[in-house]
């Protein structure tokens, strides 16, 4: 192989590389205000009364809204929709989804997907995004970096 050829390959790799790096959260640009549309977001708790739900962490249930439109993952079966902003408030309709059982999943989805389709008003708190679901408590989440 060529010297020439050598070089651009390794910068190419290099090149490659670098775009692919997660984003950590201190190398968040600060020119991009984070709001419900401009991340993808990770479900940590299910908060009712009395005793909030934390997610465990092998599960990787996220939510992206943009545009009008909602999907995201259950950790086993994805998910779509259409959603509403205004202000503070936040309605979700029309959520469909693929029908895949996975042990101890499975739950964990219907209780995330249930409360989501009660969506009422949602409050952002830095890199934190909650919704209100009425009756059937709150859905927190985190920035996915």
């Amino acid at each position: 192989m060529k010297p020439h050829l050598i070089i651009t390959a390794v910068a190419l790799v290099l090149l490659a590389f670098s775009a692919c790096k997660q984003r950590q959260p201190d190398a968040m640009p600060t020119d991009i205000p984070v709001t419900p549309e401009t991340e993808l977001w990770r479900l940590t708790t299910i908060a009712v009364d009395p005793t909030p739900m934390q997610v465990p962490d092998s599960l990787k249930l996220t939510l992206r809204l943009q545009s009008g439109k909602v999907d995201g993952h259950g950790g086993c079966n994805g998910f779509g929709g259409n959603y509403e902003l205004n202000g503070n408030q936040l309605i979700v309709t029309g959520l469909m989804q693929t029908e895949m059982y996975c042990e101890g999943i499975s739950d964990w989805e219907q209780r995330f997907l249930e409360r989501l389709q009660k969506s009422e008003s949602y409050r952002l708190d830095g890199s934190t995004l909650e919704i209100h679901c009425g009756d059937m408590g709150n859905l927190v989440f985190t920035v996915v970096f």
